[in-house]
């Protein structure tokens, strides 16, 4: 049984080295590092428990490496007028493709939101929102997003594929997949309570005002995968809190 001491240092460079880590498998490449740090190479975690704070037990199995499906990573043209963003393929004018260029320098920075004006400045555009210039654009409000702070935009925060609902069982029930559905799911799956369509959409990296964003919410509880409570949504699946 390896030592405290052990266990400790095992644990904190577990940490440091998939804190930054932006893939949909840092828990269990994490738990796989520390295992391995701790009895050597040759054993696997095959399963973890968690215990939540109401006692509640999650069982969790550990894919082997070989089985978790990478996801490619986003990329884009030398001057951004094309995009794939996870698998999500964009084309923009030479104004969008500015805004664009802009976001993704910020999201890689870990500074992923830009004020509208500096964006606007950017892009040569005359408008007076960078809304404006998604209009009717698939990217706009699916992959540029407002941030968090009033006038600020954003990329999307990526979705991992491990949420993605684009089954064939999701789609024989009538349930929506796509970006913004899994981006919905993944909120509420993480919330403590339910919350009210405004902070689900700010935390979604959507626009609570967007049609399609408000359709998405609608197409959901029709198919029974969310409930309003009180004026709020939650997790059909997940049980209310006390």
């Amino acid at each position: 049984m390896p030592s405290r001491r052990v266990a400790k240092r095992c644990f904190r460079r577990m940490v440091i080295n998939h804190a930054q880590q932006p893939t949909e498998s840092i828990l269990f490449d994490a738990i796989r590092a520390y295992v391995a740090c701790l009895y050597g190479p040759s054993r696997r975690a095959k399963r973890v428990y968690l215990v939540l704070d109401d006692d509640e037990r999650l069982s969790l199995l550990v894919p082997v490496p070989w089985q978790v499906e990478q996801t490619p990573g986003p990329r884009h043209s030398s001057d951004f007028r094309s995009v794939n963003w996870y698998g999500q393929r964009y084309t923009f004018s030479a104004a969008q493709a500015a805004v664009v260029r802009l976001l993704w320098d910020a999201w890689r920075n870990d500074t992923p939101e830009v004020g509208q004006e500096t964006l606007l400045e950017a892009s040569g555009s005359e408008g007076n929102k960078v809304s404006d210039l998604f209009r009717d654009h698939p990217a706009g409000g699916q992959l540029v997003v407002p941030g968090g702070s009033r006038g600020s935009y954003r990329l999307v925060e990526p979705v991992p594929s491990s949420l993605s609902s684009c089954d064939d069982s999701n789609l024989a029930a009538g349930s929506p997949c796509g970006p913004v559905p899994d981006a919905i799911r993944a909120v509420l799956g993480a919330v403590p309570a339910p919350i009210k369509s405004t902070t689900l959409a700010l935390k979604a990296g959507q626009d609570p005002e967007s049609s399609h964003y408000r359709g998405v919410l609608r197409r959901l509880v029709r198919a029974g995968e969310l409930v309003k409570v009180n004026g709020r949504y939650w997790l059909a699946s997940r049980p209310l809190p006390g």
